[in-house]
């Protein structure tokens, strides 16, 4: 019986021992887990601090501005890299040209084995920017346009064509938290505008292929007004589909771009618009069209320059039904409904009309004809096609006129109020057929 025991007890000791592991098998692993240890200790601890020196180095000789970056972070299993807040500063002066909070970006290497480069994942938060239009028209980065732009060299006889760049597909493309601020100091009066925070969502995006990648855009600025884009988009050819929508537009806002072409001044007015478009830039099938666009403005004054006497007051304009194409030049409007407008009509005592005197000033005069013996002028170029504008209805819903002449001997007044008409069928087409309807009532009659 003991001796069974101790047996089985040798048997059962015998089967428990591992099997001993060659001595080759054992170097290949001694080898493995030091390379590994080594990758690892390089990817998370020693690669950081070298990109991050070298980043800064190459930026700033690239840009020619001052680069920051505060931390790298590289993990070498998922081949992601990290650039937290970074920042380029303006060139010869104070001030953040652009930059970010954070910035991740993930290397798909089995996806980019075979076909495009594959990021899987990229995703920006808070980046910033700065974008000034001097007094002489440059911006802040044109040094950088002209330095980017600059036509490559002629290529060597019996040179080989550059290759086609491999494709690149994005999985997912994130921004967040971002800010863009403008300043245009080229106006008279110089303008200056904050969009942010934005964001934007891009999925499967790939630089080759008609497959649409799905978007999401939306920003607003500093005074509540709110911009929004979504759709798809294709890069070759460039093409995007979808809709977009901007809300509480402030016109006083953007009065440095168009004060000089009217000599008047829009007091107050917001305006909000949105519809569906449609957009290919291909050449041979060349796309831009808007369907089913609404357009509302509220709330518009136009005063007299100078004095900021009122002269035109509307309560709403609302355009139902808009539709446009830019290729065939051609725009409808279902209803256009103007509410609740007043205008203030005066004939000053120089013969002055005030509405006329805001209107655009004349166009300046051509130049002296050449001289004898210069070479002829280029010919004029063929003018533009008309575009051809229709509307299914032009409504005139409670407005009022006040008329006033200060240049007769006995300054005149007239009032019409209640003024209600409808214009069906409108169109500018020679010989077209607008059925009208127009009433009123003559104050103080």
């Amino acid at each position: 019986m003991a001796g069974d025991c101790l047996g089985a007890e040798g048997v059962f000791s015998s089967g428990m021992n591992p099997p001993k592991l060659s001595r080759r098998v054992r170097r290949i692993l001694w080898v493995g887990g030091t390379l590994l240890v080594l990758y690892t200790v390089t990817g998370f601890l020693i690669l950081p601090p070298v990109v991050r020196s070298q980043l800064v180095k190459r930026l700033s000789a690239e840009l020619g501005r001052p680069v920051a970056l505060e931390k790298v972070r590289l993990n070498p299993y998922t081949l992601s890299i990290t650039l937290q807040n970074l920042d380029v500063g303006e060139k010869g002066g104070p001030g953040s040209f652009f930059g970010w909070r954070r910035l991740y970006v993930n290397f798909d290497a089995l996806g980019s084995i075979f076909g495009a480069w594959t990021l899987s994942d990229i995703a920006l938060d808070g980046f910033h920017a700065q974008v000034t239009v001097n007094p002489d028209g440059t911006f802040n980065f044109s040094d950088l346009l002209a330095k980017f732009n600059a036509p490559a060299p002629p290529a060597a006889a019996g040179a080989k064509p550059a290759a086609p760049m491999r494709p690149v597909r994005i999985g997912h493309l994130a921004v967040t938290a971002a800010r863009l601020d403008l300043a245009d100091r080229s106006r008279a009066k110089p303008f200056q505008t904050t969009i942010g925070p934005t964001s934007f969502d891009l999925t499967e995006f790939r630089t080759t292929g008609g497959r649409g990648a799905p978007y999401h855009f939306e920003a607003v600025t500093e005074a509540g007004e709110r911009f929004a884009w979504s759709g798809t988009l294709n890069a070759e050819p460039v093409q995007s589909i979808g809709e977009f929508r901007v809300e509480n537009l402030s016109l006083p806002k953007y009065a440095p771009y168009y004060e000089s072409m009217v000599r008047a001044d829009i007091a107050t007015g917001t305006l909000a618009v949105h519809g569906r478009y449609e957009a290919n830039l291909d050449p041979g099938a060349r796309v831009l069209r808007l369907t089913g666009g609404e357009l509302n403005l509220s709330n518009l004054k136009v005063t007299e320059r100078g004095s900021g006497v009122p002269a035109v007051e509307l309560a709403s304009l609302e355009v139902t039904g808009m539709g446009a194409d830019a290729v065939a030049m051609k725009a409808r409007a279902g209803n256009v409904t103007l509410k609740g407008g007043h205008i203030s009509v005066r004939r000053d005592k120089d013969g002055t009309i005030n509405l006329l005197a805001m209107m655009p000033p004349p166009a300046t005069p051509a130049g002296p004809a050449p001289a004898a013996g210069s070479p002829p002028a280029a010919a004029p170029a063929t003018p533009a096609p008309p575009i051809e504008l229709t509307a299914g209805e032009v409504k005139l819903d409670d407005f009022a006129v006040d008329v006033a002449d200060l240049a007769s001997p006995r300054p005149a007044q007239l009032g019409l109020t209640h003024i209600q008409g409808s214009l069906k069928e409108f169109s500018l087409a020679a010989g077209a057929s607008m059925p009208l309807q127009f009433s009123f009532a003559w104050a103080p009659q």
